[in-house]
């Protein structure tokens, strides 16, 4: 298991760093959250999270 952040600002980078996973939205995010996510959302959308999530499981199976 693990955990996964989703953040935006600066103040949310730590938080990014720390996590095993960290998510951020590309039209708000702050270079800073930009520089230590691990992925990087193209839309502002948080309904887009499980989606990501569903594929990433996609992809470790095959």
């Amino acid at each position: 298991g693990g955990l996964i952040m989703v953040g935006d600002g600066i103040n949310d980078a730590p938080a990014l760093a720390a996590a095993t996973v960290g998510i951020v939205f590309a039209q708000r995010a702050s270079a800073t959250a930009v520089a230590v996510a691990d992925v990087l959302l193209l839309q502002d959308n948080i309904a887009a999270v499980p989606f990501v999530i569903a594929k990433a499981r996609q992809t470790t199976l095959l």
